[in-house]
């Protein structure tokens, strides 16, 4: 269409009916050499040129016509061909910014999604803090009502009025101190010791456990001496060691009845 609309372009319409004149007249010449010689010819071929001519206005005209119109259209075309393309071009930025806005909310799912298990394994260790809480405070709760107990109990003695006096009770200790010098001294006597073998004695775990409760209740000196010395003349280490156990007990015992210090081991009264 372009190269037509060239050719057409190149051509104004009065050259091509000249062109088309001369075509005619050229032809008319070579159909007779007796053209020039009759005048009643060469008329009535003036008269067909000028008819001929006015066809071709006529013709001119019209393609003049048609080619205006074909070019409008190619113009309508052509602006219906760019408002298709921009048509185009907003859908295509439409879809890639639809593209773009469906990773976004797919990356924003995925953080949303990450969230979500986080606040469901801080929720799930909250709950296990919550229910070692709550373990905590029922042992608590028992504990407490177990010293309430306990307190109970020993307020029953503690609002007795003492029925002896500070002298009775020195007098008290001053006689199981007697005892337990007396009973330490007749334990000691009746051991049958026997001579200390050289190499010492055969060491066991039953020995080894002896000697750390002696350890506990003596001090590890007084065990020193009494694993090195020879006590069959003398059991007087021994029978200082069995007071020193004897004492030890006692005060164990006596202790037991403190209820105010919690810490200590306790006798458990109960109504």
């Amino acid at each position: 269409m372009s190269v037509k609309n060239a050719t057409l372009s190149t051509f104004s319409p009065v050259t091509y009916v000249r062109m088309v004149a001369v075509v005619s007249l050229v032809v008319s010449l070579c159909s007779g050499v007796g053209y020039w010689q009759s005048g009643k010819k060469r008329k009535q071929k003036d008269q067909e040129l000028q008819e001929l001519e006015k066809r071709k206005d006529v013709e001119i005209e019209g393609l003049r016509h048609n080619l205006t119109e074909t070019r409008a259209h190619l113009q309508a075309n052509e602006d219906a061909m760019m408002a298709l393309k921009g048509q185009i071009d907003r859908l295509r930025g439409s879809v890639i910014e639809a593209h773009r806005q469906s990773q976004d909310l797919h990356i924003e799912a995925e953080k949303l999604k990450e969230q979500v298990r986080a606040r469901e394994e801080q929720g799930q260790a909250w709950k296990r803090e919550l229910d070692t809480t709550k373990d905590k405070y029922k042992q608590t709760q028992d504990l407490l009502n177990t010293r309430s107990s306990e307190l109970k109990a020993a307020q029953t003695f503690l609002m007795t009025t003492d029925k002896l006096s500070n002298v009775d009770v020195i007098k008290l200790v001053e006689a199981l101190n007697a005892e337990i010098l007396q009973t330490s001294a007749l334990v000691a006597d009746a051991f049958q010791f026997e001579a200390k073998a050289e190499n010492g004695y055969e060491v066991s775990e039953e020995l080894d456990e002896v000697l750390e409760r002696a350890t506990e209740i003596v001090g590890r000196r007084m065990v020193r001496l009494l694993t090195s010395a020879e006590h069959k003349e003398d059991p007087i280490l021994v029978q200082i060691a069995i007071q020193a156990g004897l004492c030890a007990y006692a005060h164990w015992i006596i202790s037991s009845w403190y209820f105010q210090g919690i810490e200590n081991e306790q006798i458990q009264c109960t109504q």
